[in-house]
């Protein structure tokens, strides 16, 4: 028998939680690595490492250039320490361009992808964390964000 919640593909993106993430850009400054701009945003260290991870088949670390953009979407990490953790991070050239997509798909993958809002090519995968998988599975059913944080 086929559970009735089935209809939602596993590696599909969540819309709804990347909808009501917090947006910060950064822009590239010369020297910057990818690592020390999420530095600034003050994620997770491990979400940091598995989203650098899923970048390199489709945008090589060495070329961030000055001037470029990375677009961070944060929701609050699991843990009670107030840190946010990326569910999406898109790098853009200089003139806005798309260059780079990573999205953390409901499976608690992170994907990247060269297409701006469609995650449908190539996909790299690095496994989340037990917090992020059962923050991300409180959400589903719409369980407030304040009462997951304690929990």
């Amino acid at each position: 028998m086929e559970d009735a919640d089935t209809s939602e593909d596993d590696d599909s993106i969540d819309e709804d939680l990347i909808a009501s993430a917090t947006q910060k850009a950064l822009s590239v400054g010369k020297g910057d690595l990818l690592m020390s701009l999420f530095a600034k945003v003050d994620p997770e260290p491990t979400e940091a490492q598995s989203i650098i991870v899923a970048l390199p088949p489709i945008f090589q670390l060495d070329h961030l250039k000055p001037g470029e953009e990375i677009r961070f979407s944060l929701v609050p990490a699991p843990s009670d320490t107030g840190a946010m953790e990326p569910v999406k991070v898109s790098i853009y050239a200089h003139g806005g361009d798309h260059l780079a997509t990573v999205t953390r798909n409901r499976q608690g993958d992170f994907v990247a992808t060269t297409e701006g809002n469609e995650i449908k090519t190539q996909q790299v995968s690095t496994r989340a964390t037990l917090y992020t998988s059962f923050y991300h599975a409180a959400l589903e059913p719409h369980i407030p964000q304040a009462t997951i944080e304690k929990l």
